[in-house]
């Protein structure tokens, strides 16, 4: 939980998002339930189980195996050696973590941050079909395999038998084995954590006491050096995978934020959580560091002191929803719902909590319809045909000419748009390589990171003609 954000590299910037953006505000005026009960509500088709620790996924004859990263065999080394993961429940006892649940506390008696249930909830053994662990349970600090397979109490013995492995995913769900190898579901199950949910979220006054604003795109978060994959292909995908991997974490990412939302619309009416949730705008709309000059951001044709909303979750997304792409990653009918509540907080400073339950839901339906159809299509096109370099340029083409950022969460998700969808060119075609386009690239992750020591950029908008170049280099 570091406050000097790792240096950017084109493959990733991610590496500079996860700590990267925390808004410093005063303590939180109300004190959040620092003992809140875990979400025990098992994902529809995937049986509940329970918790039961990751020792013995190690062992040698398992998952422990001294191979190199990716061999099957190999995958606990692999995550104890290089997945971020392996620290999430250290974390809880560094100094930041402490400050935070003090401030959170405002002087009460309080729980440490690795026993208080706010934080375990991704911190800790919080798998979503998981029977929730006392606050004090070792099986916290053992948290692993099971947060993102599944709680193992109904398949650990079975699962490395020959007759499990003939079985298909909705049959080893039944048993509590998530289906992770189905990049729709992976994208909803890491934004569980990385973007939030009813009853596991980051909203602004976690992030006034020091948390970081959540920033998630799920290719740039598979990527090398930030996540070392513990497997070595994507067996359901042909090699066109990281580019439908993009569409669909662009869309289920969106599909989570716009739940969470609905959640935050709903609880406000019902007087239950605070509204206007200032977590749903741009951070740097009021949080901005001293260095350079960063104008201050607003939306188009907006008043001075309009907050931007959905910065980070909705503006590739929007760009794609007027069907302005390639057929392989727009939506076969325009997202109404999607487009109406954008337009909600595009005409309103501050629209009514009933006002936005009612138009996050319809997004939320338009936007979980689409998911659906991408990964259908991504699968259906595994055997072939892959996607042709004219496909993915075509949906390139959108990303770099899209309408300007706001401010630097647009520009990164233009940015980190523009990285997965040239790799995909590259893969289909490796002639398609540019050291110059690279280059640009480069320098453009080296622009958007945030300086050695400082949660907040320090860049003006990018240059209008530094996407255009980039869209002249990849053709």
């Amino acid at each position: 939980m570091t406050r000097t954000p790792v240096p950017i590299v084109v493959a990733s910037v991610a590496a500079a998002l996860g700590w990267a953006a925390v808004a410093r505000t005063q303590p939180p005026a109300k004190l959040p339930d620092l003992t809140a009960a875990a979400p025990t509500a098992s994902p529809a088709g995937i049986a509940k189980a329970k918790v039961v620790g990751s020792v013995s996924c190690a062992s040698a004859s398992c998952h422990g195996a001294i191979v190199p990263h990716g061999t099957p065999g190999g995958e606990s080394i692999c995550f104890a050696d290089a997945d971020p993961h392996r620290n999430a429940y250290s974390v809880l006892f560094q100094e930041r973590s402490k400050r935070m649940v003090r401030l959170l506390a405002e002087g009460k008696e309080h729980p440490p941050a690795h026993q208080t249930e706010v934080c375990l909830k991704c911190h800790g053994a919080a798998p979503p079909n998981g029977d929730w662990p006392a606050a004090t349970s070792e099986l916290h600090s053992a948290a692993s395999c099971e947060n993102c397979h599944g709680a193992a109490s109904e398949w650990l013995t079975d699962h490395y038998s020959r007759d499990w492995k003939s079985l298909d995913s909705q049959a080893k769900a039944a048993k509590g084995m998530l289906p992770t190898k189905d990049f729709a579901y992976r994208t909803k199950l890491c934004a569980g954590c990385h973007v939030g949910e009813p009853g596991r979220e980051v909203d602004h006054r976690l992030i006034g006491a020091g948390h970081p604003a959540l920033r998630f795109e799920i290719t740039a978060y598979s990527t090398p050096p930030v996540y070392a994959k513990h497997w070595k292909t994507e067996k359901n995908y042909g090699p066109d995978a990281e580019a439908w991997l993009w569409a669909i974490g662009q869309v289920g990412t969106a599909k989570a934020a716009a739940d969470l939302l609905n959640h935050r619309a709903s609880e406000a009416e019902k007087q239950k959580h605070d509204w206007p949730e200032f977590a749903e705008y741009s951070c740097f709309s009021c949080h901005r560091g001293v260095i350079g000059e960063l104008p201050n951001p607003t939306r188009p044709g907006g008043k001075s002191g309009a907050l931007p909303w959905g910065t980070w979750a909705y503006p590739q997304v929007l760009e794609f929803a007027g069907k302005t792409g390639p057929a392989w990653c727009s939506p076969s009918a325009t997202p109404a719902g999607l487009l109406k509540l954008a337009k909600l907080y595009d005409t309103n400073d501050r629209p009514s909590a009933k006002e936005v339950k009612a138009a996050s839901a319809d997004a939320a339906k338009d936007l979980d319809a689409w998911v659906n159809e991408l990964q259908a299509r991504a699968t259906s096109r595994a055997a072939g045909p892959q996607l042709s370099p004219t496909e993915l340029r075509e949906a390139l083409k959108v990303v770099l000419k899209s309408k300007p950022g706001f401010d630097w969460d647009a520009s990164t998700q233009r940015f980190l748009g523009t990285a997965a969808l040239y790799r995909g060119i590259c893969t289909a075609d490796p002639s398609a390589r540019s050291p110059d386009a690279e280059a640009k690239l480069k320098a453009l992750a080296n622009r958007l990171q945030f300086p050695r020591g400082q949660d907040g950029p320090k860049i003006q908008p990018v240059p209008a003609e530094t996407w255009d170049d980039l869209l002249k280099l990849t053709r």
